[in-house]
């Protein structure tokens, strides 16, 4: 249960987060979760391939105001909490998945508040 709740207390901090970025974005909702989504894909790439997640960190929220690198810090975060895979042919689902599941939790913080 605790796990759960856990879970639960991420996806709302996460969208709390994405919420505080896109107010400091000038484009559209989409664009902006396309983005970040991307982002994300190119993370959990750098978790599957093995790189260290204090450089990830360093290197994502490198010059960047403290609401976007505290956005970017969590989902570094919510990826290196994944399984890292061993088969290329898994990975590539996991990069893909976690694309698709951050594209979702920006989306859905958006059609809540609008």
């Amino acid at each position: 249960m605790e796990y759960g709740v856990n879970i639960m207390i991420k996806k709302v901090f996460i969208s709390i987060t994405f919420l505080i970025v896109a107010s400091t974005f000038a484009f559209a909702n989409d664009e902006m979760c396309t983005d970040m989504s991307e982002l994300a894909a190119s993370i959990m790439k750098a978790r599957q391939q093995g790189a260290s997640m204090s450089l990830v960190i360093s290197a994502a929220t490198k010059n960047l105001d403290d609401a976007t690198s505290a956005a970017i810090r969590e989902i570094v975060i919510d990826a290196y909490n994944a399984k890292r895979w061993h088969s290329e042919s898994i990975q590539k689902r996991a990069i893909d998945d976690y694309r698709n599941k951050i594209f979702l939790l920006c989306i859905n913080s958006f059609d809540r508040n609008e």
